[in-house]
């Protein structure tokens, strides 16, 4: 395999089960971003917490290893993220990788254009556990609202944006605080506003 870097690439996950070397590989050939592209179905929303936790986990711990701290990483669920999330993912990509061929599946065409592409084996980490009961369902609520600084967008930001929008059927609001209010907080000196 040869050792181009790219600004960003994508990763396609068919299968709940994930090459730890896949995204090593797409960490170290990547500059500034790693999309992750997750298509087995989730049931509810503790098995999505678990699966963007295990994801965004695993490829922030590899991106500082690799001394990337700055590497952007997102996860996309097409399921809940839609085919223009995707086609733009497909888009900003000049090299994918995936576990075998995708092309049967209609929300990963746009990847195909990408002249780039490894199929990247390796040891099996699993997604899913089988033991969690799912409690709350995708869609359970008419709006979801939830607030916060959101100073430096981290993982932890992106889990909770994501599942917040899942448990929404019609609306997510997001509140954002403002310098003024941020101003009075004892770690005002640490915030970037």
């Amino acid at each position: 395999m040869d050792q181009w870097i790219a600004e960003s690439s994508a990763v396609i996950l068919t299968s709940p089960h994930f090459s730890r070397e896949m995204v090593a590989e797409a960490v170290a050939r990547s500059s500034k971003s790693v999309r992750i592209i997750y298509t087995p179905p989730i049931e509810g929303v503790q098995t999505l917490m678990q699966v963007l936790s295990v994801l965004y986990f695993e490829a922030s711990r590899l991106s500082f290893a690799q001394k990337k701290p700055l590497l952007d990483i997102t996860v996309i669920i097409p399921a809940l993220a839609g085919a223009k999330a995707l086609a733009k993912a497909a888009a900003a990509s000049q090299i994918v990788f995936g576990e075998g061929p995708f092309e049967a599946q209609d929300g990963l065409k746009a990847f195909l254009s990408i002249s780039t592409k490894h199929f990247v084996d390796g040891e099996r980490i699993s997604l899913s556990n089988p033991s969690v009961k799912d409690m709350e369902t995708v869609g359970l609520y008419p709006n979801t609202v939830i607030g916060g600084t959101f100073d430096h967008l981290h993982a932890g930001h992106k889990i909770l944006l994501t599942v917040s929008a899942a448990l929404a059927s019609r609306r997510l609001i997001v509140g954002v605080t403002g310098s003024v209010f941020l101003s009075y907080s004892f770690l005002s000196f640490v915030l970037a506003f």
